[in-house]
């Protein structure tokens, strides 16, 4: 009912052609393996820049916070890391000591900041205590992506690709 015969000799049904033969699986298969194995180091790449600018963009934005805290109230405020490690979070309070904000990072991202105390105090016009410009390096910490992030004597800060000098 179903059957023909071929012009070649062979038996065909009205339902060949359905489905996929094994030889057609196998390739598309290795093409998708091979597309894996390239885009898989690619995206964790991309994924360990996103949690560095993740990172960049809190710190920066806390550090901001703080600047403009000091100016609105008048007082100092400070900018502290808990337990001295920048990859534990930080906290930013008032000279009166109450907090501001706290802030914890990526446990994926680490934070170089050359010393066990860190501490940024920022004074009521919004300029550094400290007296110099400090650096804070931004690492993921498997060869990839880092950053350098610098405040100012006058409070201000910049974020550059790369190494700190």
């Amino acid at each position: 009912m179903g059957c023909e015969r071929s012009r070649l000799g062979a038996t065909t049904s009205s339902g060949a052609g359905r489905g996929f033969t094994l030889v057609e699986l196998l390739v598309v298969m290795s093409l998708l393996a091979i597309l894996a194995a390239i885009g898989v180091p690619a995206y964790g790449y991309l994924m360990n820049g996103q949690r560095l600018r993740a990172a960049e963009s809190m710190l920066t934005g806390t550090l901001w916070l703080a600047r403009s805290e000091a100016i609105k109230r008048n007082e100092a405020v400070e900018f502290e890391a808990k337990a001295g490690k920048l990859e534990q979070g930080w906290t930013v309070k008032s000279g009166t000591d109450s907090q501001i904000k706290v802030l914890d990072v990526h446990p994926r991202v680490s934070l170089d900041f050359g010393s066990e105390t860190v501490v940024f105090r920022f004074n009521s016009q919004g300029r550094l205590d400290s007296g110099g410009e400090t650096v804070v390096q931004l690492d993921t910490g498997d060869g990839g992506p880092r950053s350098c992030v610098r405040v100012s004597v006058t409070g201000r800060t910049s974020v550059t690709r790369g190494d700190c000098p």
